[in-house]
């Protein structure tokens, strides 16, 4: 007996400097009690949370598996080996040693709020969910079972029911800095961007190094578009924990945002090296790597991610948006339906969705599936922007302008956006006597096409600055009512108002029935047309001109960019043929030396230089870039060759435009059928030469 009690004694003192935080003097007398009795239950059990503790968990977890094995009628035991197998990622045998204790003590609110966490590990939120609402209903006021149950509600996408919960534990426990982050994920995930950075703040108030807060919050931030102040947080979080996967992902994000697309893809790789098998950043990465057109690797990045979880939305999008940007629409459209039914309402997918129907021509459908997306998230810009240019294509331009102006909001046309001293003109505010500038914002051919409402601004009574790109400044010079032509750089004199030129339609209210339709209204120099009639000489057959590919964007070519083959098969009717084009590659000045059409390109200094050549045309006949634009505000004649989901500029099923009265379209009936288009173009240049040469009457 007097060993007993010695052995009981020297237990107590292990007890005692494990309490005291003595953790060596405490391993010492328990194991010196294991020495003597090595089915000490209590001891075994001790010294095993002593070694998690000092962050040896798979020890730990050893020393308690033997205590279980002694005694399995202890509920302690069960549970705290639970905790340690969650701890070492041993789902399955946690969930069996927790279920162990519930079967001790069925009402154990520690066991059923450990088995709920064990389940949310695994990736079983609804058990997960029905285990914290077990212990909720033995224990109602429950902080960490309340928070749990926030976080399990949130896995499943019920962001409001997760924030109620959150909210009920704050009330319980105001100052849980963890609750704070989770409610601040909650609010992040409805979109209530400025609460959830309020929040973050009020958990780092409490721990300022809380890494996790540190991340979200600059997640939240870079939806509130400050990417700046964003990756300074994720920086700092890394700083704290620089071994955290889910913020290089993060960060990578962020970069992509701002367009730093090598960092990004480093980042992505660094949170790779520490987690191979971290789907979405598998997925960002080919994100990133499609931006920077390495389409190949990007595909097999998004593959990658997709064959570790086919289920992965965000795999499935970028992979379908790798696809969409090759032009194989209906293999990303079938891409976005499946991360639809995985989840319904995933507001990035429906927008994706709305994309591919676009590209198909399915206009109606694509509206409604961008309208179906903005329920989800009423906010986000692309998507607004996107809807509007659907409803321009489609005709409705009342609704069309209005959504388009979403274009400011977004990443891609921030560039664009000019702060100014003086407001915006909308169109309800007279201009009589004021001064307005009015810029361009985009490409040549916008400019193009919507400098014509400079002049029904000085219809109104004001004075009219006009801003534009360096090589369209002296060819608008023509435009009737502008005062002064600028390119950006110059100074700016005193101003009362100022607007983009393509917000100019909803200040006017254009509709189809309204809309500014009269050409020309640019006007080439005729020193530049006479310079021309001389270099190319008399004219003895009608004089047509050629343009085959647009501005050079990565990703872009298979829409905007027409095998020169394909065009120069036109060269063999009676006619002279001219390229306009402006930079040819040594191939095709081959081929149009081959067919004997006369390449005028390396002579063309600015756009002034193209108008005046184009005057001297009988007929254009280009792919849809600015050329198009600057032949139908010259007037001139010009067939335009559109691919199958041609911009929303051109309408749809249409062979006119509006715009431009002297053009005709020509469409694609299908997505890459250049050989059909051309054959019209043949037809119908064959039936006008022939008009030419046997003119009625």
């Amino acid at each position: 007996m007097a060993d007993k009690n010695s052995l009981m004694d020297q237990l107590g003192r292990a007890v005692g400097c494990h309490q005291r935080g003595d953790l060596e003097g405490a391993a010492r007398l328990y194991q010196a009690v294991l020495a003597q009795s090595p089915a000490e239950v209590d001891a075994l059990h001790y010294l095993g949370l002593l070694e998690a503790q000092r962050g040896n968990a798979a020890a730990g977890a050893q020393l308690l598996r033997r205590a279980a094995g002694l005694n399995p009628r202890i509920e302690a035991v069960h549970l705290n080996l639970a905790n340690m197998l969650l701890e070492l990622g041993a789902l399955d045998e946690a969930l069996a040693s927790v279920d162990q204790a519930l079967a001790i003590n069925a009402g154990s609110v520690l066991a059923l709020n450990s088995r709920g966490l064990i389940l949310l590990e695994a990736g079983r939120a609804p058990e997960a969910l029905a285990a914290f609402e077990r212990a909720l209903s033995v224990a109602p006021d429950y902080a960490e079972a309340l928070n749990n149950r926030g976080n399990a509600l949130l896995q499943l996408g019920r962001a409001e029911e997760a924030l109620a919960s959150y909210e009920r534990a704050l009330a319980l426990n105001p100052q849980s800095e963890q609750v704070l982050n989770n409610r601040g994920n909650a609010l992040l995930e409805l979109k209530r961007h400025d609460e959830a950075v309020a929040s973050f703040d009020r958990a780092l108030e409490l721990r300022p190094d809380y890494a996790e807060a540190l991340h979200h919050r600059g997640t939240a931030k870079s939806e509130r578009r400050e990417e700046q102040a964003a990756l300074a947080d994720i920086e700092r979080a890394l700083q704290i924990h620089p071994r955290y996967p889910e913020a290089l992902n993060s960060r990578g994000n962020v970069l992509v945002k701002l367009g730093r697309l090598d960092e990004a893809l480093a980042s992505y790789d660094a949170a790779l090296a520490m987690w191979p098998e971290f789907v979405d950043a598998l997925g960002n990465r080919g994100y990133a790597l499609l931006r920077l057109g390495r389409e190949d690797e990007a595909l097999a990045s998004c593959d990658q991610a997709l064959h570790l979880d086919p289920r992965n939305v965000n795999g499935l999008n970028n992979k379908g948006n790798i696809l969409l940007d090759r032009g194989a629409a209906d293999a990303a459209l079938a891409l976005y339906e499946r991360a639809l039914s995985i989840k319904p309402d995933n507001a990035v997918a429906l927008g994706n969705r709305g994309n591919a129907l676009l590209a198909l021509g399915r206009s109606g459908e694509a509206l409604a599936s961008y309208e179906k997306s903005l329920v989800s998230d009423p906010a986000a810009a692309e998507i607004n922007m996107y809807a509007g240019m659907c409803r321009l294509l489609m005709g409705d331009f009342a609704g069309g302008w209005a959504q388009y102006e979403s274009r400011w909001q977004t990443q891609f046309f921030a560039r664009w956006r000019r702060d100014f001293p003086a407001p915006w003109w909308r169109g309800d505010q007279s201009l009589e006597g004021k001064t307005i500038l009015l810029h361009a914002e985009q490409g040549f051919g916008d400019t193009l096409q919507f400098c014509r409402y400079a002049t029904a601004v000085a219809d109104r009574g004001a004075e009219v600055l006009l801003e534009v790109q360096p090589p369209l400044k002296e060819l608008l010079a023509s435009l009737r009512g502008v005062k002064r032509l600028l390119c950006p750089g110059e100074a700016l004199p005193a101003i009362d108002y100022h607007c983009p030129l393509l917000s100019l339609p909803r200040a006017f209210g254009t509709t189809l029935d309204n809309l500014p339709s009269a050409v020309p209204y640019l006007n080439a120099d005729p020193a530049r047309i006479a310079r021309w009639k001389e270099s190319i000489g008399e004219k003895k057959l009608p004089r047509i001109g050629l343009v085959w590919s647009g501005y050079r964007t990565p990703g872009l070519q298979h829409d905007r960019t027409l095998p020169l083959v394909d065009l120069s098969a036109v060269a063999s009717q009676p006619a002279q043929f001219f390229s306009l084009q402006k930079d040819v590659s040594a191939a095709d000045k081959a081929d149009l030396q081959r067919h004997n059409i006369r390449h005028c390109g390396d002579e063309l200094a600015d756009f002034a230089d193209t108008a005046a050549l184009i005057e001297v045309m009988d007929l254009v006949i280009t792919i849809d870039t600015a050329v198009a634009h600057l032949a139908g505000a010259l007037g001139k004649p010009v067939w335009i060759l559109l691919r199958y989901a041609a911009d929303w500029r051109w309408l749809q099923n249409r062979v006119d435009n509006p715009w431009y009265p002297s053009g005709r379209l020509f469409r694609q009936p299908a997505a890459g059928d250049w050989t059909t288009v051309m054959h019209k173009v043949q037809t119908q240049l064959s039936l006008l030469l022939a008009a030419d040469r046997n003119p009625a009457g």
